[in-house]
């Protein structure tokens, strides 16, 4: 996802549940790229 600068493969990862323990750092750029908090992405 380029907006989050987080590699597609880390996404889709997280996507299908074979990344379960995404980095604080990874879930903070995504977060920002959607315009949400952190919890709002997590819950």
């Amino acid at each position: 996802m380029r907006l989050a600068d987080v590699a597609n493969n880390t996404i889709i990862k997280i996507e299908h549940g074979e990344n379960i323990n995404p980095t604080l750092d990874t879930l903070k750029k995504i977060a920002k790229a959607f315009d949400v908090s952190v919890d709002d992405l997590i819950k």
